[in-house]
């Protein structure tokens, strides 16, 4: 249910699996990407993930899935 309330909302929503899946929901762009970090811009919040060998695995207007070794998730 959650999942659906950030939707409605236009709220980020991320999923982690393990430490080297992310998937992100509902973001506006993607402010940085390296294979170190990757900034990603949601509506209140950016989310900075850092890590090792990161890759944007796929992405299209509503969500995209992360993989690589990440480290550490900060919400700015």
């Amino acid at each position: 249910m959650k999942k659906v309330e950030n939707t409605l909302y236009h709220n980020g929503y991320i999923e982690i699996v393990g430490n080297n899946i992310l998937y992100i929901d509902n973001y506006k762009r993607i402010a940085e990407y390296t294979c170190d970090n990757v900034r990603i811009v949601c509506k209140n919040k950016i989310i900075s993930i850092s890590g090792k060998k990161l890759e944007i695995e796929y992405y299209d207007n509503n969500e995209m899935k992360i993989t690589g070794v990440i480290n550490e998730i900060i919400f700015d």
